[in-house]
């Protein structure tokens, strides 16, 4: 089945983050992880009112909390580009 958002929105996916930061010796605690995990996903459709050329299939963003509506499977949410605060590099 292909999932197409409606106009301003997103179909997301969260990214994993790791329990070890780069440098190997912070261990972030899962609180911690869980919140910063809920901000960052990657664009897996944008729908057709998407204003912002950046925001195309595979890009990473960070997102306002508390901003996800499930989506139509269980690791896919919904978003609108309103609620996209930063491109991740």
């Amino acid at each position: 089945m292909t999932v197409k958002p409606l106009g301003a929105k997103l179909l997301v996916r969260l990214i994993e983050t790791e329990e070890t930061l780069p440098g190997g010796t912070i261990i972030l605690p899962e609180d911690s992880r869980k919140h910063l995990t809920e901000q960052q996903v990657e664009v897996v459709t944008p729908g057709d009112g998407v204003s912002d050329p950046r925001l195309v299939e595979g890009a990473w963003v960070v997102i306002m909390p508390f901003t996800l509506t499930e989506g139509p499977s269980p690791d896919t949410f919904v978003v609108a580009e309103d609620a996209v605060v930063a491109l991740i590099a």
